[in-house]
């Protein structure tokens, strides 16, 4: 059972403006707990690295005008679950994240399977052709039965979430704005239908209205929890293009779909080809990129009638030689090892280590449990 007053503490700070999550980890860190971080004089605040007078004014400020009993009884009535970052529950996709969620709130459910997802983004003005590119794509990628992610926006998003649905997928909504908000108001049906096929994501509170800098911030949640981004249309200042960023900065696939020179939508695609993203023309050109969905689905199409030694020994050998030697790191030390020592024992970059880390859990080698430590399955 989760401590309900540590958790009433981390929804007032996480509805105190200027904070944010690394701020809050960093106070909490500090402190030993959000309820102390709440008690802390003015000084003892103030002495925190990162926390200048203007939050300490907001942490005073606010605190005692947020009502987390009415936080938790809204989202109760409207059977929404709130995820802390130290719940096992929570995505561990977005722990890689510096600043990842320190409350999640999700109305519908995040499986185990929704670790083999994509990102489909792109302009809320889309033409014909970025509207046929989408359906087009989600009708080919529904035979690997990948869930598609994305951020409820008007165009290239609201398509994403639509032809998912339409083709029996599931999808992931990654909202700039609370749950208990429509927007935009347009695809109110859209949001209320989406967890019935997958779930709605949201680090803001309930009521929380969208900003300018809301919607930036949720893009880094559609980048972590998918294994790639696809972005469909775009300029070269958008939202998804932003998010494209981030999931280079995760380590992760960027693919875009060319477009016309001539087209204002297509500014931001063609340009991100030109700098190294991959040409998208098919669900094929994805798949055969992402390494990990690659081998799920190669052993997808394996004889079932193969006997349990022989599909382990076709997926070893599934594996490169850093995966196995990662594997082997993770086999040494029987009751887990943390992500930290991991890295500084295999000497690999992070982004590429998460990858790794990706692949041997999609292939059930290794799993996640709680404070960043992995250990092996079936040692």
């Amino acid at each position: 059972m989760k401590n309900y007053s540590e958790l009433k503490s981390l929804i007032i700070l996480n509805s105190i403006p200027l904070l944010g999550p690394i701020r809050i980890k960093n106070l909490i860190n500090h402190f030993g707990s959000a309820e102390n971080v709440l008690s802390a004089s003015i000084e003892e605040l103030s002495s925190v690295e990162g926390i200048n007078i203007n939050i300490v004014n907001n942490i005073k400020k606010f605190k005692n005008k947020i009502n987390p009993e009415e936080e938790i009884e809204k989202i109760e009535k409207e059977n929404i679950k709130l995820l802390t970052y130290s719940d096992p529950d929570y995505p561990s996709m977005l722990k890689y994240l510096s600043d990842a969620p320190i409350l999640l709130y999700i109305k519908g459910n995040i499986l185990k399977e929704d670790i083999l997802s994509i990102a489909i983004v792109g302009t809320r003005k889309p033409t014909s052709y970025g509207k046929l590119v989408v359906e087009h794509l989600i009708k080919d990628l529904a035979k690997y039965e990948l869930t598609i992610i994305s951020g409820l926006a008007y165009g290239i998003d609201t398509f994403a979430h639509e032809f998912a649905i339409k083709n029996n997928i599931r999808t992931i909504a990654v909202l700039g704005n609370g749950l208990g908000v429509y927007y935009p108001a347009a695809n109110k049906k859209l949001q209320q239908k989406i967890p019935l096929h997958g779930a709605l994501v949201s680090e803001f509170p309930y009521n929380f209205t969208p900003t300018k800098t809301s919607f930036p911030q949720r893009n880094r949640i559609i980048a972590a929890l998918s294994l790639g981004t696809v972005v469909i249309e775009a300029d070269l200042q958008s939202g998804a293009i932003i998010t494209a960023k981030f999931a280079l900065d995760l380590g992760k696939d960027v693919f875009a779909i060319p477009g016309s020179i001539f087209s204002k939508q297509s500014r931001g695609t063609n340009y991100l080809i030109k700098t190294g993203a991959k040409i998208v023309t098919s669900a094929e050109d994805i798949i055969e990129e992402i390494k990990q969905l690659k081998g799920v689905i190669e052993n997808k199409m394996l004889n079932v009638k193969k006997s349990k030694k022989e599909i382990e020994a076709i997926e070893n050998l599934d594996l490169s030689e850093e995966s196995n030697y990662i594997l082997n790191i993770i086999k040494s030390e029987p009751e887990g090892i943390h992500i930290d020592k991991l890295q500084a024992l295999a000497n690999v970059d992070i982004a590429k280590l998460m990858n790794i880390l990706f692949e041997l859990e999609i292939k059930s080698k290794i799993k996640e449990i709680p404070g960043k430590i992995y250990i092996s399955i079936n040692n």
